[in-house]
């Protein structure tokens, strides 16, 4: 087995892990590789956009698309000239930073929804999904996926808030 086809090999692998996680996992894959006009790939990759924006692994698929320098796609919410770009900043620890940075939900934003969690186990008991959701708050549904996600870590609306250093 030459260097490259283990290489090739251990990245499969590493995507396996977390790709059928994804949001995206059994959509079609057309949307996230945009084709058409300027205008056309403009609308695919926002639609891509919105969808990575709730993923749970976004992280995890934007580092993957990085290391394996994926040029074509949307991947991790981010476009291959977007890619690009990060792709420029050379250092892993740069590149660690930017996938933080851009994958992190705001903590004003997931402390709204904690202040108003109340309303979000309503309005879940109503069949509402997060997108709805979200929208009724005025928050990403990244946001509501991560106070959801801290309430159920924490054990309770108070403890969540704590850890994100917020006054209940």
């Amino acid at each position: 087995m030459t260097t490259a086809t283990r290489r090739r090999t251990a990245n499969a692998e590493k995507r396996s892990t977390w790709e059928t996680r994804a949001a995206c996992a059994g959509m079609d894959g057309d949307i996230f590789f945009p084709a058409g006009s300027r205008y056309q790939v403009a609308i695919q990759a926002m639609e891509a956009k919105r969808v990575c924006g709730a993923c749970p692994v976004r992280a995890e698929c934007l580092d993957w698309a990085v290391e394996t320098r994926q040029d074509a796609g949307v991947w991790g919410g981010l476009t291959e000239n977007e890619r690009a770009e990060l792709l420029r900043k050379r250092t892993s620890k740069t590149r660690e930073e930017f996938v933080e940075k851009v994958t992190r939900p705001k903590k004003p934003a997931v402390a709204a929804v904690l202040d108003r969690y109340w309303r979000v186990v309503e309005l879940r008991e109503a069949g509402w999904g997060r997108r709805r959701l979200a929208a009724d708050l005025g928050v990403s549904p990244e946001s509501v996926v991560a106070a959801e996600r801290l309430v159920a870590e924490a054990g309770s609306v108070e403890a969540a808030l704590g850890s994100l250093e917020v006054a209940a």
